[in-house]
């Protein structure tokens, strides 16, 4: 069964539009609809969540040298999303352009632990890992900080929990264990 909910996507756009910097017209949501018990998205595990597909436009956020360069087709960015959380799963790709040259696949799986699981997404045993700290700030240039979008600084009002100290890998209690 396939309920196509295009609700959620136009809320989107519309919180968007009252924003300052609105990009909802360089958007176009294809399709978004929820999906049940589908065992192809993660091999072994019938999911059940919300799919998007998204056309990002960006030739107006391109460099004018760029825009006169390049093709329409370059500036067209497709988006295909599977939001079954806890698995999320997101292909981004640029067919008109690069063709079957460019897809990067964007795949997170959210476990209560603190990142101690092995291979959650059972990646090929031949693999780079990355950890990435969202409390190192060492890149981010003075004049590019708010404190008010400080991941670290922040103190949820519903649940108490934060700020995170910066050990916090290593020292906080995963949501479902508290």
């Amino acid at each position: 069964m396939i309920r196509i909910n295009m609700t959620r996507a136009s809320e989107i756009c519309e919180n968007g539009r009252k924003g300052e910097n609105s990009h909802c017209d360089n958007i176009r949501f294809v399709k978004q609809y929820d999906f049940f018990d589908d065992s192809s998205i993660f091999p072994g595990k019938a999911l059940s969540g919300t799919y998007t597909y998204k056309i990002y436009r960006l030739k107006s956020k391109a460099p004018w040298v760029l825009q006169k360069i390049f093709p329409n087709e370059a500036f067209e960015v497709y988006e295909e999303s599977w939001n079954a959380y806890p698995y999320c799963k997101t292909i981004i790709s640029n067919p008109g352009y690069m063709g079957q040259n460019f897809t990067l696949l964007i795949e997170s799986i959210h476990l209560p632990d603190n990142g101690c699981s092995d291979n959650p997404l059972n990646a090929p045993r031949k693999r780079d890992i990355v950890y990435l700290d969202i409390c190192d700030d060492v890149l981010i240039g003075k004049c590019n900080y708010r404190p008010e979008t400080d991941p670290k600084l922040f103190v949820s009002e519903r649940t108490g929990r934060g700020q995170l100290k910066p050990d916090w890998t290593y020292s906080a209690t995963p949501v479902g264990q508290q």
